[in-house]
């Protein structure tokens, strides 16, 4: 059967979309899992990714194929390095901004990413000793004193923020709950006449029961903010409900 530009193209294109299931299943599963892939970049992720593997390389061949052209092996060759090699680097691009890391810094959960995480002293090897659900937690750990704590603010300012004091760092402790229980965001009070926000507040309502059971902390990602339902015994994630936190918490 003789090929022609646009079997070339439709074969070039279910070649490229296998391809990019499998990858799609990666960034979900794996590098962006629940509850961070919208507010930290996974739908940034697939868009480089289908992009390049989708658009690129199809659109190439597109172009490029016409039946008996001289050297068109090497032409298609040419395409396949092209699309790979760009593949490769997008590919590395979404891998090395995945989220490895929350940091609970007193009123917010901060999402840290792996290029990101040496900013903090620590390397990837050092995640281990953090609890996981389903992330690795690090607690910004400060002084009992108000002194000190202030102390350590003050200190994290010019550093960026205590979300990057990888010094300060600790695993889950007593601390993480009461920290959640003492910054807890009042639901009630924040959907108020926000229709679209009270939508949701009751869908989570609806599935998980009163919102007494829980406590609600922002999250900070790349890519937007959200808040964080967690079950009130272990501080555990239970649902993601995607509504803008208060603007006083912003930090």
């Amino acid at each position: 059967m003789r090929v022609n530009r646009f079997t070339a193209f439709l074969i070039h294109l279910g070649i490229s979309a296998c391809l990019f299931v499998a990858l799609l299943g990666i960034i979900i599963f794996v590098w962006y899992r629940w509850p961070l892939f919208p507010i930290d970049g996974g739908w940034n992720g697939i868009k480089i990714v289908a992009g390049v593997d989708l658009v690129l390389g199809p659109l190439l061949t597109l172009v490029v194929f016409k039946p008996g052209k001289p050297r068109l092996k090497l032409d298609l060759s040419i395409i396949a390095l092209i699309q790979a090699t760009a593949l490769v680097a997008g590919t590395w691009i979404v891998y090395v901004q995945r989220p490895v890391l929350l940091v609970m810094s007193e009123t917010h959960f901060f999402c840290m990413s792996a290029d990101f995480l040496p900013r903090t002293g620590l390397k990837l090897e050092d995640l281990s000793r953090f609890s996981d659900h389903p992330y690795p937690i690090a607690i910004v750990s400060l002084p009992d004193d108000e002194e000190g704590r202030q102390h350590e603010r003050a200190r994290s300012f010019s550093q960026g923020g205590m979300h990057l004091r990888g010094d300060l760092f600790a695993p889950r402790n007593s601390q993480y709950l009461s920290d959640i229980k003492r910054y807890s965001v009042d639901m009630p009070k924040l959907v108020g006449g926000n229709d679209a926000a009270k939508r949701i507040f009751d869908q989570f309502e609806k599935r998980y029961g009163s919102a007494e059971k829980y406590f609600f902390i922002p999250i900070n990602g790349r890519s937007g903010r959200a808040i964080l339902a967690l079950d009130r015994e272990k501080g555990d994630f239970v649902e993601r409900l995607d509504i803008e936190p208060p603007s006083a918490e912003r930090a």
